[in-house]
């Protein structure tokens, strides 16, 4: 599927790229597979916590995109308020409340290629982070 999407899982963002995107897979800074941590799949705007075998996890937040926003739901699509949100600002990803007030301590993401590189709000990257690719 090709669509244009702004994604932000826990502390993943990959935003505004346009692709034949299908999964989202964790990976450590050199790029080795995380198979235990959460994997994703991009359906409809809609990106789904799995397992590394492609199981739905339900209880886990999901998230919907909304032009530069990604919004956290649950597994039916409720909005979830209290939850960060994130909003694309170029090659940048910055957190933001729902009411979209930036959230200086939060983790910042700055796009490279076809991965997310996990930074503080000076831009210094945080080396101890999940990073994650996408994957066609």
């Amino acid at each position: 599927m090709n669509t244009k999407i702004c994604i932000v899982i826990g502390l993943l963002v990959i935003a505004q790229v346009s692709l034949a995107v299908e999964r989202i897979v964790p990976t450590d800074a050199s790029g080795n597979l995380k198979y235990n941590d959460t994997h994703y799949r991009v359906e409809n705007n809609r990106i789904i916590p799995t397992d590394a075998a492609g199981n739905l996890k339900y209880d886990q937040t999901h998230y919907r995109t909304e032009g530069k926003l990604t919004i956290p739901t649950d597994a039916s699509g409720n909005r979830k308020w209290t939850e960060t949100h994130y909003r694309t600002e170029g090659n940048n990803i910055v957190p933001v409340d729902a009411s979209g007030n930036r959230k200086w301590t939060d983790v910042h993401y700055r796009i490279e290629g076809n991965k997310t590189v996990p930074v503080d709000s000076s831009g210094n990257r945080l080396w101890n982070q999940t990073n994650f690719t996408i994957k066609k």
